[in-house]
């Protein structure tokens, strides 16, 4: 008989090592937005702030999403009214072609 569970332990040590590591990194990363605080720098070291890159996008996404919903349910509740029979229309959020 050959032994095949020596293979595995020598595959999954090092994954499982590089998932507890991720997981500390995780946790130290919850813990210092929990507290608000940055983390000391070394010297040379210089911060860089993401929201400047990521505030214009969220708020094309957002403004897009207030403009987009009220659209769709125009656009559904107009194509059930008009076209399908009774009950074929299911995409519709208010009901519309439910009966």
């Amino acid at each position: 008989m050959t032994d095949t569970k020596a293979p595995t332990r020598t595959r999954v040590g090092p994954l499982l090592r590089r998932a507890a590591e991720a997981e500390a990194a995780t946790w130290r990363s919850l813990y210092v937005w929990a507290r608000r605080r940055p983390l000391p720098l070394e010297p040379g070291d210089e911060p860089f702030g993401y929201l400047g890159v990521v505030k214009p996008i969220l708020g094309i996404f957002i403004g897009l999403s207030v403009v987009e919903i009220p659209i769709f349910d125009v656009v559904v509740t107009t194509s059930c009214r008009g076209g399908p029979p009774a009950g074929s229309c299911s995409a519709s959020a208010s009901g519309v072609c439910s009966g």
